[in-house]
This record gives C-alpha cells, structure tokens and sequence, in this order.
C-alpha cells in the first residue's frame, strides 16, 4: 500500500484548479445583463401586443354593440311608424328632437257617417271590415281623412271624436259616436280609422349636454292646442347617442307623394362613433 504525500503548493493548485472550473460554469455581469435587457425587450413587445389587441376586441365589442343598439331601434321605429295613422306624424314643438305619431288600432271602411252640414251619431261600417273584440272598440276614437297632424291631435278640427258604443253583430256593423256629430269631410276612399294613445320617441340629454338616449312614451294628457302634457310608460330604447348631431324630421304628404319622416342617429362610445340616416316612407292613404 502505498501513501502518497502532497505538499502544501500542490494542494493549493489542486484547489485553485478546481475553483476555476467551478467559475465557469456561472454568468459573467456583462451576460446577465445582457438577458435582462433582452427579456425586457421581449416584454415590452408581447405587451404591446396583447394591448393591441385588446384594443382591437374593446373597439369590436363597442362596434357590436353601437350596430345592434342602433338596428334594435330603427326597426322599432319603422314597425310603428308604418303602422300609424296617415298625417299623424310630428315633431315636437320647436325641436327636432322628438316625433310623435298616432298607432291605429282598426282600420275600416265605412258605408255612412254624419257629414257636415248634417249631425248624428252613428257610422256605419261594411261588415267583417272590424278585428278587434266588440268590447274594446268604446274605448277608442275615431278619425275621417286625416291631412295634417292637427286634424287628428286638435280636437276642435270636427275629423276626430271618441267612441261612446258599438254594435258588430248589425249588419251593417254600427258604431256609436257622441250626439249631433259632424265630420267636417269624408274620406275619398272611405276609410275610418280607430286610435286610442299617441306614442313619442325623444333623444333625450342624459345630463352632460353631449351624450343622449333614446325613450319611447305614451301620451295621456294634452292642452287645449293639442299639445302634449303628460308622458308616461318611460322605456328605453337606445344609448350613446350623440345630442347634438342626432334628430327627427318629417316631410308632410302631398298629393302625388307619400310623406317621409327623416331619423338620423349618431352613436359613440370609447370613441368609436357610427351615423345612421334612416327613411321610413309612410303611405298617404287618409
């Protein structure tokens, strides 16, 4: 057996041999710096990124929505536009920020009606021309040949007056107005139309002077002109409208041409902002 003995220099360069391959193995201060500023970079890259498109999906996603807000609306608008009394269309005083106009319950087509010079109180109508249950028709109005809006919403113009009682199993069917009434014309095709609430759309501020929404009414009460006093039946309808740049305007019928009410919609929101012109075309069939 043999013992091998080791001076104390030789030792020392056995460990220092040793050190230096331990060292390396490891980083230099110049390398990791260099990582980190690599990764850094890296990072702000992939950062950049993934917020480019969140911002691509946010602006989407508020395009989406602004779109399915606005066609919710507008086809609303045009089902009820178009299924109103002829010349019932308005906007609202001194403004264009609201439209009003008279849905009708019935339409029908009448035999005889008390015409001016004559009074009376009873029409009627050619049968099975009626819908709607008996019951209801009482509480409803009628009107005969509508021209302007203020035929139908004054009730000093003799074209519009209240239902007071009807018979559907006459024939022909009768219907019962108040006594010594008389229209002040009839209507060229003779048709009559039942109505009972007026409804209101409105772009409305909701309190910073830029940005509106949109709300439908029922109206229940009016002055003595006819104008409008009481709104009930608040529902929304639509938001982030733009106030300023968002109206109404309704073109009246003439004799050879249907009228046209005007509907202009400016939506934004996050800054994405898209402008709806829509024209609802409404038949001149007083």
């Amino acid at each position: 057996m043999r013992t091998q003995l080791y001076g104390k220099s030789e030792i020392y360069k056995k460990h220092l041999t040793s050190y230096k391959g331990i060292k390396q193995c490891g980083f230099t201060l110049i390398e990791l710096v260099a990582t980190i500023v690599v990764l850094g970079i890296l990072a702000v890259g992939a950062s950049s990124f993934l917020k480019f498109g969140s911002q691509i999906f946010i602006e989407a996603s508020d395009r989406d929505e602004i779109i399915s807000s606005a066609r919710f609306a507008l086809e609303r608008l045009n089902r009820e536009l178009r299924e109103a009394v002829p010349n019932s269309h308005r906007v609202e005083f001194n403004s264009n920020k609201c439209i009003e106009f008279m849905p009708f319950k019935e339409a029908a087509v009448y035999i005889n009606i008390p015409l001016a010079p004559s009074v009376g109180s009873i029409v009627t109508l050619v049968p099975s021309t009626m819908s709607i249950p008996e019951d209801e028709v009482k509480d409803l109005s009628v009107v005969v040949y509508p021209l302007i809006a203020d035929d139908i919403y004054n009730p000093n113009n003799d074209k519009t007056f209240p239902v007071k009682d009807s018979d559907l199993s006459l024939i022909p069917n009768e219907i019962t107005l108040p006594n010594d009434t008389s229209f002040v014309s009839g209507s060229l095709t003779k048709r009559i139309f039942f109505f009972d609430t007026a409804i209101m759309y409105c772009i409305e501020d909701v309190g910073d002077g830029n940005m509106a929404e949109l709300a439908r009414y029922e109206i229940t009460g009016r002055d003595s002109l006819g104008k409008p006093t009481t709104r009930v039946k608040r529902a929304l309808m639509a938001e982030y409208i733009l106030l300023a740049e968002s109206s109404f305007n309704v073109t009246g019928a003439k004799r050879t041409s249907n009228s046209v009410a005007e509907i202009r919609f400016v939506f934004s929101k996050n800054f994405e902002t898209m402008a709806f012109i829509n024209e609802v075309h409404i038949p001149n069939v007083p």
